[in-house]
């Protein structure tokens, strides 16, 4: 039992450290295209990050 809360300490520690989290209020009628699109996928968090990598390389690019 100890291993799991010493194994949960370092998670928190780590995410305390290393991590930052947003989050985002989706209108289910304004955004309903958005939530389809992020319900349609599986990891939600790679599409975004994919995304904005995205925009950031075109907006350094000047396009």
């Amino acid at each position: 039992m100890a291993y799991k809360n010493s194994r949960s300490k370092a998670a928190t520690k780590y995410n305390a450290v290393s991590t930052v989290g947003f989050t985002v209020r989706l209108n289910a009628k304004t955004d309903a295209d958005i939530i389809s699109a992020l319900e349609s996928v599986g990891n939600k968090n790679a599409l975004i990050k994919k995304l904005l990598r995205e925009a950031i390389a075109k907006s350094e690019t000047g396009a």
